[in-house]
């Protein structure tokens, strides 16, 4: 009797089992095909509409650059830099930049193509973060106002259709909105399992009165962002006189209607260098908007730190704001939940990736960022340098140079090249100095900030100012790419066994100050069973300024035998 009633409830009890594994696999085809799909059908925003007599120019070209026809914009190379002067409407502005930099921003694009394919290596990851990332933005259009939105549209109409290899991704207007976010999404998918984050670490200083050889303000700010080559190599000084607000000049990259670093006609400052807090928001005003706003309409910095009150933001950020006439500097420190006020001490004033206002003192990730970062590192390092060089004599620009481009570690010890725990990790994707009371900005030709720097008004370069490249650029073109190369070769274990003590020799001799290379060399040493050779390149590599705590902890654990993860891509400091 009770085989023969067994049997049903078995039979019942296996196919309840197979609709629950059903059920589970349909929730997870839900979750992973069908929700980031409706992402991107969802993040489809409607069409700014253009007005309707607005008729956009064509391009045309000659050696000396290119230019819109009907005379509202100019694009010209000087040196290693593009210049854009453009004028008029948000239609205008939006014109110049798709009509004379589409192929940059084209080929832009693809680098961020294969950022994020080497960011996230599966197909299936990157479908569905992508997905989800366009359902979180589908509210974004909201955080943009009118004007800016028709200058995007703007400047995705007059590019020629047949021209674009990236529309199986989206619609270019629908693409180029989301880009506007990319600096606030890529701060709150950091900590996000499917990325593995880029790896930034902006620094900026200014100094002013006795400390300026010019005695107005001078501000330096070094801006690192890995999103591929072209962020470097492509950069753009835009010079822009809206029909509206103030005309100004920012630096930037192709295809940006928003603004990281610039000044305006009024002699007001605005940089941005990311931080981070507890509270985030999922979509929110992008900074950069932000940025470009008080860019394009204060006068002052109390009208600047209204525009930053009232924007939603949805990460949060440093933003150093100096004023020429006010003969001032100061960093609002701005998150979602809130907005804090650091004045400069004995005028200077310095901004790397942290907060300082007591208002932030029991913040958690930002306390986090304190402890695991690099960023009280490199704000140590350019205060050290300021002590030194202000001993001397005031600075001038060329000064600031030599400390935006410094890669000495603390105490001002030789640790190699590309230690991200310095001022120039030689990541930079743009280096600039400004002087406020000239009116003027130079410009690092690439590359990383070593680069001629070329000077700017708000009427176009000066050839006469600019100023001169680092001696170190030979050096870095020689070998960055090559120990990069090795380095990630040795760290990921892509080499075959009898070639890696030719590889650690000359990771060695292209970089012998550098944490990392005596780091795998230690490594190296290990898995040959060298004991005594292996202790000697650990404790060097704690001697050379390990980058991030991270870093010193796991070299300290090879030292004792236990196991430990080798060099690879540090904690994100953004």
């Amino acid at each position: 009797m009770s085989l023969t009633g067994g049997q049903p409830m078995r039979r019942w009890l296996a196919t309840a089992l197979r609709l629950s594994a059903a059920a589970a696999l349909a929730a997870v085809l839900l979750l992973v095909l069908v929700l980031p799909s409706l992402g991107f059908i969802l993040s489809m925003p409607a069409l700014p509409a253009l007005p309707r007599d607005w008729q956009p120019p064509t391009r045309l070209e000659s050696d000396q650059g290119a230019w819109a026809s009907d005379g509202s914009a100019q694009l010209r190379r000087v040196g290693g830099v593009w210049w854009l002067d453009a004028a008029g409407s948000p239609e205008a502005l939006g014109a110049a930049q798709g009509l004379l930099l589409h192929p940059l921003i084209m080929d832009l694009e693809g680098d961020l193509v294969d950022t994020l394919r080497e960011r996230v290596p599966t197909v299936l990851a990157r479908h569905l973060l992508l997905g989800l990332v366009g359902l979180n933005n589908s509210r974004l259009p909201q955080f943009f106002q009118p004007r800016e939105l028709r200058e995007i549209r703007a400047a995705t109409a007059v590019a020629p259709p047949t021209s674009d290899p990236w529309r199986a991704m989206g619609h270019p207007y629908q693409r180029a909105l989301h880009y506007h976010a990319l600096h606030d999404v890529s701060q709150y998918l950091i900590d996000n399992p499917l990325v593995r984050p880029i790896q930034v670490g902006c620094t900026a200083f200014a100094i002013g009165g006795p400390h300026s050889a010019s005695g107005g303000l001078l501000i330096g700010r070094l801006f690192d962002f890995e999103g591929g080559p072209r962020f470097d190599n492509d950069k753009v000084v835009f010079t822009l006189r809206p029909d509206q607000g103030h005309a100004f000049m920012h630096v930037a990259w192709p295809g940006l209607t928003g603004a990281v670093t610039g000044m305006n006609e009024r002699g007001i400052w605005v940089s941005i260098n990311a931080a981070a807090t507890s509270a985030q928001r999922l979509v929110g005003r992008p900074i950069i908007m932000a940025v470009r706003e008080i860019l394009q309409y204060a006068s002052s910095i109390a009208e600047a730190e209204e525009i930053l009150r009232r924007s939603p933001v949805f990460v949060s950020n440093g933003v150093l704001v100096a004023s020429r006439d006010e003969q001032r500097a100061v960093l609002f420190e701005i998150g979602p939940s809130g907005l804090a006020q650091r004045e400069a001490v004995d005028q200077r004033l310095i901004n790397t990736n942290h907060f300082e206002h007591p208002a932030w003192a029991e913040d958690a990730r930002n306390q986090q960022r304190l402890a695991e970062g690099t960023t009280t590192v490199r704000a140590a390092r350019v205060l050290e340098l300021l002590d030194g060089k202000l001993q001397q004599e005031p600075l001038s620009a060329a000064d600031l140079a030599v400390i935006l481009r410094d890669r000495r570690g603390l105490g001002d010890r030789d640790v190699g090249f590309h230690n991200r725990s310095t001022i120039n990790a030689w990541i930079a994707a743009h280096l600039v100095i400004a002087d406020l009371e000239a009116g003027l900005m130079w410009v690092a030709e690439p590359r990383h900030g070593l680069g001629t720097l070329r000077a700017f008004s708000i009427d176009g370069p000066l050839p006469e100012a600019d100023l001169p490249a680092d001696p170190e650029l030979p050096l870095l073109r020689q070998h960055l790419a090559r120990f990069q190369f090795l380095r990630d070769a040795l760290s990921r274990n892509r080499l075959p066994a009898a070639q890696i003590p030719a590889a650690v020799a000359e990771l060695l001799a292209l970089n012998p100050q550098s944490f990392e290379a005596h780091w795998l060399a230690g490594r190296a040493a290990q898995a040959a069973d060298n004991q005594a050779t292996a202790t000697y390149h650990l404790q060097r590599a704690l001697e050379l300024q390990p980058a991030y705590p991270a870093d010193e902890r796991a070299i300290r654990r090879s030292l004792n035998g236990e196991p430990a993860p080798g060099p690879g891509d540090p904690p994100a400091d953004p």
